[in-house]
């Protein structure tokens, strides 16, 4: 079949497939088949081209592709599989929001820079999540919700702000890494993150931290704390059952009234 697209500025085209081209950007899909493949030039899926469409259940993706646009391929309830080989690419907000037939391991490409604000949220079928080095922001609420989700978490120091909810009730997860280089860590970012166990460390780079950050994290056994840091906002921390021994509060934090943030430690001494 052939899939070569030639437009004019401004002008759209419709390919025998249906796929709705415009400048090089995906702007609509006409078609009913199961699988999509998006043909080489094609730089950007454009704003809801997809959206909704509970039929479609794979997508070959182009190397060309530099940008997923907000909501591309949100409700796409049927989709379960997504091939994509770019170097680098910037992830829309609402992007895969509740396809939750993905399945597998979500390996993001090396060039990632940024995942939108509720990008994969309820994706529930990811069993697993790998973070590339370029990646600078992940938005608010980005995978909140992905339960399926298990292991251990690596967030790279690349990452400046792990954004509002970003990963809360991802309950399957059972461990934290936090590189240095993270600076600050939303409101409910790990909100109800129950299965993680072990040691939580915050790296010095971390300077701030919002309300519940880590609230309801019931597993973890021990808490270091970025000396660096500087607000401890209201339960930061609080029904983290799991934490023994001492929380040491570093010099920096101003509150007032600090302990009231470790409510409801068993077993904590300091």
């Amino acid at each position: 079949m052939d899939r070569t697209f030639r437009t004019m500025p401004g002008s759209r085209e419709e390919g025998s497939d249906g796929i709705l081209i415009q400048d090089g950007i995906v702007v609509g899909y006409t078609g009913h088949d199961m699988q999509v493949e998006i043909p080489e030039g094609v730089t950007e899926i454009g704003t809801g081209a997809f959206q909704n469409n509970t039929g479609l259940q794979k997508v070959i993706l182009p190397v060309s592709i530099r940008k997923i646009g907000n909501n591309a391929f949100r409700g796409c309830t049927g989709l379960s599989e997504i091939n994509w080989d770019m170097d680098s690419v910037t992830i829309g907000d609402y992007a895969f929001y509740n396809c939750g037939k993905l399945t597998g391991e979500l390996i993001l490409p090396e060039g990632t820079d940024t995942v939108g604000s509720y990008a994969f949220y309820k994706c529930t079928g990811f069993t697993a999540l790998r973070l590339p080095a370029a990646l600078t922001s992940v938005g608010s609420h980005a995978f909140n919700s992905c339960t399926g989700l298990q292991g251990l978490l690596t967030i790279p120091g690349s990452v400046e702000t792990v954004g509002d909810g970003a990963f809360a009730s991802c309950s399957g997860l059972s461990g934290l890494r936090l590189e240095e280089g993270i600076q600050t860590i939303g409101r409910e970012a790990f909100y109800n993150c129950a299965g993680m166990q072990g040691a939580l460390e915050l790296p010095d780079s971390v300077t701030s931290l919002g309300g519940s950050a880590f609230s309801s994290c019931k597993g973890f056994e021990s808490i270091r704390l970025s000396r660096n840091l500087e607000t401890l906002p209201t339960h930061t921390f609080f029904e983290c059952r799991g934490v023994k021994g001492e929380v040491v509060i570093p010099d920096k934090v101003t509150a007032v009234g600090v302990l009231r943030y470790f409510i409801r430690y068993e077993g904590l001494t300091g």
